[in-house]
């Protein structure tokens, strides 16, 4: 089951998805396996600190999220990864 908060989110977003049933899956590896498809076609979403604030980086499956890219490209200053701590509230019914 998908949480309503991220369907609303990409919904405000004019996001473009496509939804899959699976089993459960932690990682990407396993979704990939869960779902029968290559790593490569799968984006996963990453949660950073941008300047303080969250944003939602979108990365290819089989790809690490480059945070001194991300900040070059976005000309931020400090860029981070979120803990799940910090970001849990955003999605609570995740």
């Amino acid at each position: 089951m998908v949480s309503q908060t991220i369907v609303d989110y990409l919904r405000e977003q004019d996001a473009e998805v496509e939804w899959h049933e699976h089993e459960r899956a932690v990682t990407s590896e396993r979704l990939a396996q869960a779902l029968h498809l290559p790593l490569r076609q799968l984006a996963k979403p990453v949660v950073v600190k941008v300047d303080g604030r969250f944003c939602i980086a979108l990365v290819p499956g089989n790809r690490k999220l480059d945070l001194a890219m991300l900040a070059d490209g976005m000309g931020a200053i400090d860029v981070r990864l979120a803990e799940e701590s910090e970001f849990g509230r955003l999605f609570p019914d995740c």
